[in-house]
């Protein structure tokens, strides 16, 4: 018996909300990777990183050997990144930077020790890292960054910077899963960089009330009575230290607004509990530079530079800038010549094939318009790049053709109709017997290179010979001197 058509269960789809995706362009993005040259520890602390900056960050991110820093700036405004963060190692240490993308500016920093996400879980007694905390932002906390210097000013902005802002009269406390610690110490100038999980747990209420508050049965097999379950006796492995053991005004709320977590009722004094979840990065803030790794030096930690040392600096930028646009200028007027050059003797080409009756006026008017739109676009690109607009367009890759790629190309450009007669004339019995004639020609060519070819090796063989007797004979000898225990080099004459 056949079945009724039923109707099946529908799907749930994600409708999309009209400025949903404006709002998450607007929030500032992230890619995190390692140059070239980084061990395989580095690499690990890059993708560790960005695990502290989900969900707005590139996790996928794949940086190869041949990629270089144009390439990220270049796909940076098509994805909404706002910052680069990668790890360089120089000679002698390991370098952060955080680029503010597109223009800059660009902040170095020194990594004076780092502590992998693995090595910090293995060593917690909790880990609480479930996907889940991982939906929203971290919250960040800094700690200590006030005190005179423009460069404490400028590494507020750019750590504020790195994550959305938070908005407190629409902030929901369920999404608050996990906080970034920034503490400075301006004693050593260092930064300390932590990774937390944050967790609520009821204060005053014991490990069992809390497992049976979550609606979990527990397991009463070795408890004789159920008063030594709730008191915790009978059972070793309940009688040591907690997390509540450490419980005290510190770290206490107060009525919260609203239950957060099934063992955190509504207005219910909670401990808020934070489990490390790596890495563990110290840094040192090295150098302060206006554009992307190319502008002037804001700030040195270890060079200080006199005011008639910057005015000379500044000038030598200018400079350098200046003679950077008038070379693009110059490029982009050399690429129209030979674009104009090209569409003359083209022209010219047309004439003669249109006096020759090889073409028709119709089929070289149409080539020659073909030929001056090419040239159009090849002539706005160069523009495009000669104003400096090179950053936003990913780099060309350069095409090399080899001799039969040559010969391709310039068969395609001929006349279809030359070509087609061509063909014909070569089906043709006196086409058939002049090709038989050419090929035993191209033989008889070869076999006579071939011999030439001998005979030049023997020649250059003999040459080779020749050369060597003569330099051991003539220039230099290696003799032993009785009178002394050392070898010399001897000049013979």
């Amino acid at each position: 018996m056949a079945r009724k058509n039923k109707k099946g269960r529908a799907k749930r789809r994600n409708k999309a909300q009209p400025g949903r995706e404006e709002e998450e362009k607007a929030k500032p993005h992230t890619m995190i990777f390692s140059r070239a040259g980084v061990g395989k520890f580095v690499k690990q602390l890059a993708t560790d990183l960005r695990l502290a900056f989900e969900p707005y960050t590139a996790m996928r991110l794949r940086f190869s050997k041949s990629n270089v820093l144009k390439d990220a700036v270049a796909i940076a405004g098509k994805f909404a990144v706002s910052h680069l963060v990668y790890f360089t190692h120089p000679s002698d240490s390991i370098n952060m930077r955080i680029v503010a993308c597109p223009h800059g500016p660009t902040l170095t920093f020194r990594v004076l020790s780092y502590c992998l996400r693995a090595d910090v879980l293995s060593a917690a007694r909790r880990i609480n890292s479930s996907a889940s905390i991982y939906q929203h932002p971290p919250l960040l906390i800094m700690n200590g960054f006030t005190g005179e210097g423009r460069q404490l000013r400028l590494l507020t902005t750019t750590f504020r910077s790195l994550l959305p802002s938070l908005n407190l009269q629409q902030l929901n406390l369920r999404t608050v899963r996990r906080c970034l610690l920034l503490n400075y110490d301006p004693e050593t100038d260092q930064i300390q960089l932590r990774h937390y999980s944050v967790r609520l747990a009821p204060r005053g209420v014991s490990k069992a009330v809390r497992r049976l508050r979550r609606k979990k049965v527990p397991d009463l097999s070795r408890y004789t009575d159920f008063n030594d379950f709730v008191n915790g006796a009978g059972c070793a492995s309940d009688s040591g230290l907690s997390d509540a053991d450490f419980d005290g005004d510190h770290n206490t709320i107060d009525c919260l607004p609203v239950g957060v977590g099934p063992a955190n009722p509504q207005g219910g004094a909670s401990a808020v509990r934070l489990t490390e979840l790596g890495p563990r990065i110290e840094l040192q803030l090295l150098k302060v530079e206006e554009g992307v790794n190319s502008g002037a030096v804001l700030y040195h930690k270890f060079v200080m530079k006199t005011p008639e040392q910057l005015v000379e600096l500044d000038s030598r930028a200018r400079r350098k800038r200046r003679l950077k646009a008038k070379r693009r200028s110059d490029q982009a007027d050399r690429v129209t010549a030979k674009a104009e050059e090209r569409l003359r003797h083209k022209r010219r080409c047309l004439e003669g094939m249109v006096a020759a009756g090889q073409l028709s006026a119709e089929e070289a008017d149409r080539l020659l318009k073909e030929e001056a739109k090419g040239d159009g676009e090849g002539e706005g690109e160069s523009a495009a790049g000669a104003n400096g607009d090179d950053a936003a367009a990913p780099p060309k890759k350069k095409t090399r053709l080899s001799s039969s790629g040559l010969a391709k190309s310039s068969a395609a450009g001929k006349d279809k109709k030359t070509v087609r007669a061509k063909a014909l004339a070569k089906k043709s019995p006196a086409g058939k017997a002049k090709a038989k004639s050419g090929i035993k020609k191209k033989s008889t060519k070869l076999t006579a290179r071939k011999k030439s070819a001998g005979v030049r090796k023997a020649g250059r063989a003999k040459e080779v010979t020749e050369l060597f007797s003569f330099l051991r004979k003539r220039i230099l000898h290696l003799q032993y001197v009785n009178n002394a225990n050392f070898f010399c080099l001897v000049e013979i004459t």
